[in-house]
């Protein structure tokens, strides 16, 4: 057996096994049984890299699908877009104080701004950036001419 079948803590044997993992985000406590790795020697069980941004996606989707105006949610979607507060006020065209505000619960955000950070959250790789192209031009807009000829 190559050492990529083999335990890395004894060298054992690895197997299939399933491992519950869970998180609480917004109040709301998301379980699920995750597909592991375990050692048939000494018991300790691994989850792919994988396998956790899989579990991470579905909670954005369900956030996202719940139209929920929780604080944590939104700190939830920002980090799972991997921007700084000051990143995401410059794409939705507010202040970082307001960003702040938001996750703080201070004040409620639009809905817009929940629906654009929720759908980047669940949007990955290209089509993720794609969205943030869009969202940076709109923030800084190009005139067009007054004639625009398109070829057919």
């Amino acid at each position: 057996m190559s050492n990529a079948n083999r335990c890395h803590a004894c060298g054992g044997a690895l197997g299939k096994g399933s491992l519950e993992h869970s998180m609480v985000v917004a109040g709301h406590r998301f379980v699920a049984a995750l597909p592991s790795v375990r050692c048939t020697q000494c018991g300790q069980e691994s989850v792919s890299d994988a396998a956790l941004e899989q579990f991470e996606l579905r909670v954005s989707e369900l956030l996202l699908e719940s139209g929920t105006h929780a604080p944590e949610a939104l700190v939830w979607f920002r980090r799972s877009i991997g921007l700084r507060a000051t990143e995401l006020a410059d794409l939705l065209g507010v202040t970082p104080e307001t960003v702040s505000r938001w996750e703080n619960g201070k004040v409620a955000p639009p809905n817009t701004a929940i629906v654009v950070m929720g759908k980047l959250a669940v949007t990955r790789g290209p089509k993720r950036e794609e969205l943030i192209a869009l969202l940076r031009s709109s923030a800084a807009p190009r005139p067009l001419a007054k004639t625009v000829r398109l070829s057919a």
